[in-house]
């Protein structure tokens, strides 16, 4: 009499086995770093769109202010209607996950991409990197308006999120 149970399906061999792990490791290898270019790019955008809505914020400001230096170097975001996302910090940056959001220094914002060894009371210590939205303070009436990004830590922060063309009179990287 024949077992039931017995199957007649065999097992993988070990070259077999070891064949598939070496497989996963060659694609893992080839998809993590565009995974991470792709999470650093959405970190990114939720940068600009913060950077953008604070702009329009400060054109708000400039409009309603007799002095404009209200706005241009408020040392905070105290004459914005609507402040910045986050947390607001004792030095008048804002702090997210991912991000610092400081005020208007001769009238350009500052995003500062976070590290994991970034100081709250030092945002510009050990950063990833900044993007700068320019105000009229600074540089050619061309830049107003215009996010530029330079590197911190990380050298290939800017090519990450986008960032590769040059503007005249404008420092850092702009996207094409």
């Amino acid at each position: 009499m024949k077992n039931a149970f017995k199957s007649d399906l065999k097992g993988f061999t070990l070259i077999e086995l070891l064949v598939v792990v070496l497989i996963i490791g060659i694609l893992s290898a080839i998809a993590l770093p565009q995974y991470e270019k792709a999470v650093e790019k959405s970190r990114g955008a939720e940068a600009i769109s913060a950077l953008n809505g604070l702009y329009r914020q400060y054109e708000l400001c400039r409009l309603e202010q007799d002095d404009e230096r209200n706005c241009d170097m408020a040392g905070d975001f105290e004459n914005f209607t609507v402040p910045p996302p986050g947390e607001k910090l004792s030095n008048d940056c804002y702090k997210t996950k991912d991000w610092y959001y400081c005020p208007p220094q001769q009238s350009d914002i500052i995003a500062i991409r976070r590290s994991s060894s970034s100081s709250d009371s030092k945002p510009y210590s050990n950063a990833k990197g900044f993007l700068t939205m320019w105000g009229y303070g600074w540089g050619d009436d061309k830049c107003v308006g215009t996010i530029t990004c330079d590197a911190g830590t990380d050298a290939d922060f800017c090519k990450k999120l986008g960032f590769t063309a040059t503007k005249q009179g404008c420092s850092g990287k702009v996207q094409p």
